[in-house]
């Protein structure tokens, strides 16, 4: 009779388990996005600065007495690999040759970062009494480009991406201090980017100035042919745009 209990005691347990979620899944959502990110650019990502990271991700999310094992390492089926130093190594000389014939004015960067604008604090000063009720966590989202060029004399109108075409906020308002666009997800895609990048080649011709724009290389940044006065050069994978530039610009000057 007790084995009988045990196996239906564990049956359940393990029932439980399987539909449990995750005690921080905040974190582990945010630690996982960041390590596709970077791999995605071939970074090499230690287990220490896994770690780390889920720590600094766990003290912006107010989450004490939080640490990282190896079994979140291992549930989402990571695995350590060597990382060929010629392929992850960047060229600054290639990345020289693209800086000569312009002045720090012509050098730009771009680049997207989101705004989770109605997540709030997971802590409250209460009363000892004071029942705190946890809620769903917001995942509401905007999408901002924000860029500008190397001596910072041209700091460009945001790129502010929602998810509507109309937003009540906007009612009564002619003039925005940004460009505005829209999809389901609030995402960028590369429509948006083809054209944000052509109006950005309109402006430059119509200035007369010729301009290299630094971007990362990942998907939603295709390619943009016929452009008359931009040149874009998509970022080695292994490097961040202003590392890369500076130690070019050493080389050049």
């Amino acid at each position: 009779e007790k084995s009988r209990e045990a196996v239906v005691d564990g049956g359940t347990a393990a029932a439980r388990k399987r539909i449990c979620a995750p005690e921080h899944e905040d974190i582990e959502e945010a630690i996982h996005h960041w390590f596709v990110a970077a791999r995605e650019k071939n970074i090499p990502v230690s287990g220490d600065l896994l770690k780390s990271k889920a720590e600094q991700f766990a003290r912006s999310l107010d989450i004490e007495n939080f640490k990282c094992s190896n079994g979140w390492i291992n549930r989402h089926k990571m695995r350590f690999k060597t990382i060929v130093g010629e392929k992850a190594s960047v060229d600054y000389k290639i990345t020289s040759n693209w800086l000569k014939n312009y002045s720090m004015r012509d050098l730009y960067n771009v680049d997207e970062t989101g705004l989770f604008y109605q997540l709030l604090s997971r802590k409250t000063l209460a009363s000892s009494d004071d029942n705190c009720a946890g809620t769903k966590r917001s995942k509401q989202q905007i999408t901002l480009l924000i860029g500008t060029n190397m001596d910072r004399s041209d700091r460009m109108l945001p790129l502010f991406i929602g998810k509507f075409g109309k937003p009540r906020c906007f009612k009564n308002v002619n003039v925005l201090p940004l460009t505005y666009q829209y999809n389901s997800k609030a995402w960028m895609m590369a429509e948006i980017w083809k054209e944000w990048v052509k109006n950005f080649d309109e402006k430059m011709y119509r200035q007369q100035q010729k301009v290299a724009l630094f971007v990362d290389n990942c998907p939603t940044h295709p390619k943009v042919t016929g452009l008359k006065a931009v040149t874009v050069h998509f970022l080695p994978p292994s490097s961040t745009t202003m590392h890369l530039v500076r130690k070019a610009w050493e080389q050049v000057t």
